[in-house]
């Protein structure tokens, strides 16, 4: 407590100071006056205080509705720019949190531009590259399936003499390689063995991998995304008619009436707040009310006409609100109960 006081007591006196001398900066995105050490400027020379450029970053963290995000660069509003900023300044400016988040969801761009097959962590949204996928077989020309079939039985028959048998068998195959009528016989035998060595020592390849964030660091199963475990997945998809079924679909149902979907890149997000024209990280904009898209029409899709009192049905348009919600509740109570009668 007696340091967050004198901390507060030394910005104060160095304000103050700041003040005395007429060396406040102005910043270029909220005209705010800030002392020095506020100042967070990019490679340009633009002029912004930590406190825009913190919610600024923000906004494209948490607001993207998405895993991977862009590299934030300059928002002056003197003259447009896209410089970035520099990195010790950002990292000073961000703090320790944001920033991990940050850079963790520019690594998620830059896999996504690399073209790689990426996976999501189920329990932090860490995007990684998902593992290869390796699987050695066995041949599957006829002529060695007899034989392969032969040895598997055979090394299951003798247990503890198998061993045994196999030093005999490279002993044979060693044999048989140095003399000249037993060439061709020395070459089947070795084909038929590394056959029979790659289906019978080789095991399935796991689906079982482990996050690369170090605060998670949780092995799950990237065919039904579970944590870890042995064995086939198992079957999690909802009986129909029983209870849980019920209540799954009926809280989907209802999920469903205020989730959009965007129709180019199939992003899925919801508004909290702000306006309904939606703009998609991809790009695509569209009505939040009525789903319709606006890359031509931009705001002339929303209703324009002045009222008195703010907030009431306009009576010459029947275009959607700009700042306008439907009755939500009423939709969702509506899902509901059309999903459970569907059910």
């Amino acid at each position: 407590l007696q340091a967050l006081q004198d901390g507060t007591y030394a910005a104060h006196v160095n304000r103050a100071e700041y003040e005395a001398e007429g060396q406040l900066l102005e910043c270029e995105c909220c005209y705010d006056e800030v002392e020095a050490e506020q100042v967070c400027p990019c490679l340009a020379g633009h002029i912004l205080c930590r406190r825009c450029v913190r919610k600024h970053v923000e906004d494209v963290v948490y607001s993207s509705g998405t895993s991977a995000v862009q590299p934030v660069t300059c928002f002056s509003c003197e003259e447009p720019c896209h410089s970035p900023f520099p990195q010790p300044a950002l990292l000073n400016t961000l703090g320790p949190d944001l920033s991990t988040e940050y850079f963790r969801k520019l690594a998620a761009a830059d896999l996504k531009a690399a073209g790689l097959q990426t996976i999501q962590c189920p329990f932090c949204a860490t995007l990684q590259v998902r593992p290869p996928v390796v699987r050695r077989e066995g041949r599957q020309n006829g002529r060695f399936a007899l034989s392969v079939l032969g040895f598997h039985c055979v090394y299951h028959w003798l247990g503890a003499k198998y061993m045994f048998v196999l030093l005999l068998f490279n002993f044979a195959a060693y044999s048989l390689r140095f003399h000249r009528r037993f060439r061709g016989a020395w070459y089947r035998l070795s084909k038929v063995y590394s056959a029979w060595k790659c289906w019978v020592w080789v095991p399935r390849a796991s689906s079982a991998t482990r996050c690369h964030n170090a605060d998670c660091q949780v092995a799950f199963c990237t065919s039904c995304f579970a944590e870890a475990h042995h064995g086939d997945c198992l079957d999690l998809s909802l009986k129909e008619g029983t209870m849980d079924g019920l209540r799954t679909y009926i809280e989907d149902a209802m999920a469903q009436v205020m989730m959009r979907i965007c129709p180019n890149c199939h992003l899925q997000f919801n508004k909290s707040d702000g306006c309904n024209k939606m703009t998609c990280p991809c790009g695509y904009t569209m009505c939040y009310l009525c789903r319709a898209p606006l890359k031509d029409e931009g705001y002339r899709h929303f209703c324009q006409h002045f009222r008195v009192v703010p907030g009431t049905k306009c009576t010459e348009c029947n275009k959607c609100e700009l700042y306008g919600d439907l009755d939500w509740d009423k939709r969702v109570m509506a899902a509901g109960q059309a999903a459970k009668t569907q059910f």
